[in-house]
């Protein structure tokens, strides 16, 4: 699961339930139909139709983007195609997933970035660095953060305290404590005045700004004069998860920072496929837009649906549904141990 972000007071808190200010995960744009599965503590994937297909034999792994996977064994990380079959053999300290044709990967406390063969593209100069998107990638070198393009140019200086992601050709950055957004010369075209900030998602980012959080559009605009909520998600198909000052329900709003329903469920997270994970009396289950539950609340957990599959837990048991809510993959079960039936109540 990923994080909401909730302002209290003086200062940014993580609030344990669903993505770190922002929905955009490579994980999400899963086109391989390889999910992750773990059997007797190792990691291998089945297809949709819920078969293993490269056998659990990793004891750790990514996920599938541009046709590999970054895989763990032992200590050393490496990465295998679709097949299982190593492409990639173990050789680094960290790995990341392939994105826009280059990987960071680690060895010996410094990062640098390879092609899908593993040759050595952008060397081992940073201390940290992210995934490519947009053509650039955030670094660090100093204890400072900047840019990088595909080749390995710096784009500006490495100047900042810290960075986001570039989306929508805006990238936050945090400077002399406070958040702007620079554009992909690194121009600063919204000037640092938040306590925080995130990607730009659907026209739209997530800030913090005199004490509370708000959205704001490409120009800087803060939108909402008295935001209804007191933690938010960014906004995907057109609705953004919050926390309601009201009532302390978890709820949608749209654009206009109007609830897409009354706001009622105690935990949620975002909309994908149409479907948003949320639950109710400590249990999981799936809503549309309307705030109708089309998969009753049953699961310990739930995950939004990827390609037709979420990843949901029931006593304990790790499983994968499709959008009628019966289960593809039940790990006991190829083991002779049938998990128990879903929570009813």
């Amino acid at each position: 699961m990923k994080k909401i972000i909730s302002y209290l007071g003086a200062g940014l808190i993580l609030f344990a339930s669903a993505a770190s200010g922002q929905v955009r995960d490579r994980k999400l744009e899963n086109s391989s139909g390889l999910y992750e599965v773990r059997i007797n503590l190792k990691s291998g994937f089945i297809n949709r139709q819920g078969k293993l297909v490269i056998r659990a034999q990793f004891d750790e792994v990514g996920f599938f983007s541009e046709g590999l996977c970054a895989a763990r064994i032992q200590r050393l990380w490496g990465y295998i195609d679709t097949g299982g079959r190593w492409v990639i053999p173990p050789r680094f300290d960290t790995a990341g997933c392939l994105a826009e044709g280059l990987a960071a990967v680690g060895q010996r406390g410094r990062m640098g970035y390879i092609d899908s063969r593993g040759n050595q593209v952008i060397f081992s100069n940073y201390e940290a660095g992210g995934e490519f998107f947009e053509g650039r990638a955030r670094v660090m070198f100093g204890g400072r953060w900047g840019y990088i393009d595909l080749k390995g140019n710096r784009v500006g200086l490495l100047l900042y305290d810290d960075v986001r992601d570039y989306s929508q050709g805006l990238a936050a950055v945090k400077q002399r404590g406070l958040w702007g957004f620079i554009d992909t010369e690194g121009k600063m075209v919204i000037p640092p005045r938040f306590d925080d900030a995130f990607r730009f998602q659907e026209g739209l980012a997530l800030i913090a700004h005199r004490q509370a959080l708000n959205f704001i559009d490409t120009t800087g605009r803060v939108l909402f004069p008295t935001p209804p909520f007191s933690e938010a998600l960014g906004f995907t198909e057109g609705l953004a998860l919050v926390r309601a000052r009201a009532n302390g329900r978890f709820g949608f709003i749209n654009r206009e920072g109007k609830f897409q329903f009354p706001p009622r469920f105690e935990n949620a997270s975002f909309f994908w496929e149409g479907l948003a994970p949320a639950s109710l009396n400590g249990r999981w289950g799936y809503i549309d837009k309307n705030g109708t539950a089309v998969i009753e609340f049953q699961y310990a957990a739930a995950d939004p649906f990827i390609n037709g599959l979420a990843h949901v837990s029931v006593r304990g048991r790790e499983a994968y549904i499709d959008r009628q809510g019966k289960f593809v993959w039940q790990p006991g079960q190829q083991y002779g141990v049938v998990p128990p039936p879903p929570y009813k109540k």
